[in-house]
């Protein structure tokens, strides 16, 4: 599941979900998160098998929501991210300092 999580475009569909102000469809999914239509529903595939989501058909139109422990993945996988990023900048940063220290 990690590996799932992690990829770029997983990820930003996870996130994406994660926003229940609006109603998600696949083709939805795929304009928010610049996805081809046949990758989106690989991923939704996935994410359906472990749980992640569920779905449930309105009129034509098939409605993607997270599940419980769906939502409580994105969030953590959001805080993660966010995490990550702030460990890099100060990594980076510190480059910079040891750089300019040692000239």
């Amino acid at each position: 599941m990690v590996d799932l999580i992690f990829k770029e475009k997983p990820y930003s569909t996870l996130v994406s979900l994660a926003d229940d102000s609006k109603a998600w469809y696949a083709s939805a999914l795929c304009k928010e998160t610049d996805t081809t239509f046949p990758h989106m529903l690989k991923i939704l595939k996935e994410f359906e098998s472990v749980g992640l989501i569920r779905t449930h058909t309105v009129g034509r139109i098939k409605r993607i929501k997270l599940t419980e422990q769906g939502s409580r993945i994105a969030k953590l996988v959001q805080e993660t991210y966010v995490l990550l990023n702030e460990q890099k900048s100060v990594g980076d940063s510190n480059n910079v300092l040891e750089k300019g220290g040692s000239e």
